[in-house]
């Protein structure tokens, strides 16, 4: 996963401010559904995307939003039934914690509702002290838990200069259980901002988003990946 947000180089001669990013870096289909970071692009008038690796099918969406500070979704619907004592897991991998991923648990008990299951889990990623000082946060409403966090870490102000490109809190969820437990915890990304050009990209290559500019952020969002090997990186190149 990569470890800048996007880096910002001035052209030579007055010439126009280029932004450069990775909206995806080597995901894989055991990563999906992946929620890219929202990236400031705010300043660019021409932007492109190509997306490279090696896919049979691929579903990716480029949105973006005018939003001030966006932050970037993952839910969790809890399904199934409950069973007292089975063990759920949500498995947090960001580069930017103390060993890289971090897995917060419940242990249900008391006949929970499905509600009451989804609550505890966005409890749990409330008070989990490594998550904290990245900004993540969790609400519950009905069975679903909603994750929230900063594009930049907690802890770090946006930079925008050459030589000091801010740092990215690339983050990727999955799930796991006990054995023969009977819940069933499904992840999905957030659905805020509005797709550009009305993309679903399934195919390799470069697309145009000039026609859509300007915008204040933008990301990638990937719901299928399929193939032998499969993989797809997404970069992104803007000028100002």
């Amino acid at each position: 996963m990569q470890d800048q947000l996007v880096q910002y180089t001035a052209g030579p001669f007055a010439a126009p401010f280029a932004i450069q990013g990775l909206l995806a870096d080597t995901i894989v289909a055991a990563n999906l559904p992946y929620e890219g970071l929202w990236t400031p692009v705010k300043f660019a008038k021409a932007a492109s995307v190509e997306l490279f690796g090696s896919q049979s099918t691929l579903g990716l969406d480029i949105w973006a939003t005018n939003r001030f500070d966006p932050v970037n979704t993952y839910t969790v619907t809890v399904g199934g039934s409950e069973t007292d004592g089975d063990v759920l897991n949500l498995i947090f991998a960001n580069p930017l914690l103390p060993n890289g991923t971090e897995t917060v648990s419940v242990t249900t008990a008391g006949g929970e509702t499905l509600t009451a299951i989804a609550a505890a889990l966005a409890a749990a990623v409330n008070a989990d002290a490594a998550l904290s000082p990245l900004g993540f946060k969790a609400t519950s409403a009905a069975a679903v838990a909603t994750i929230t966090w900063p594009s930049l870490p907690g802890f770090a102000l946006p930079v925008t200069e050459e030589g000091s490109p801010p740092i990215a809190s690339t983050t990727i969820l999955t799930t796991s259980k006990s054995g023969g437990a009977s819940e069933t915890l499904t992840v999905a990304v957030g659905a805020d901002g509005f797709k550009l050009n009305g993309s679903t990209l399934a195919a390799l290559g470069l697309t145009n988003f000039t026609s859509s500019m300007p915008v204040a952020y933008i990301k990638a969002r990937i719901g299928t990946l399929t193939g032998t090997n499969a993989n797809i990186s997404v970069a992104l190149a803007a000028a100002a």
